[in-house]
């Protein structure tokens, strides 16, 4: 499929500028709280955050470079394994998001039921 073929560059592009805006955004965070006014600690959610952003330029320089520079490392199953980690790292928090969206549509407005219980996700 040569037109799949011209897309995947720009595409490992983009995911590689959005990982770096993440980045950039989440250390601004990070210094927020760690800084000399912040709590001295972060929200695993954040710590969360930077870890995805870093793995996914590894795996942008994985993805971009080991078909071309080192062929032997790039097993379909080790290219789809580190495809597959990704997806599962950056849609995290969309599950969380779901999770908290039901609990939303399932108590009336006046419930102050505390939202569910969301550790280990």
């Amino acid at each position: 499929m040569p037109f799949l073929d011209t897309l995947i560059l720009p595409l490992r592009l983009a995911q590689a500028l959005f990982s770096i805006i993440v980045l950039g955004l989440t250390a601004h965070i990070i210094d927020l709280y760690r800084g000399p006014q912040g709590y001295g600690w972060t929200p695993d959610s954040i710590d969360f955050m930077l870890f995805t952003s870093i793995w996914t330029l590894l795996a942008v320089a994985y993805l971009v470079l080991a078909p071309s520079r080192f062929p032997a490392a790039a097993h379909k199953y080790a290219i789809i394994g580190v495809e597959a980690v990704t997806m599962i790292f950056w849609l995290a928090f969309v599950f969380t998001t779901v999770v908290a969206a039901l609990h939303v549509k399932r108590t009336s407005r006046g419930d102050t039921a505390p939202p569910p219980q969301m550790q280990g996700v």
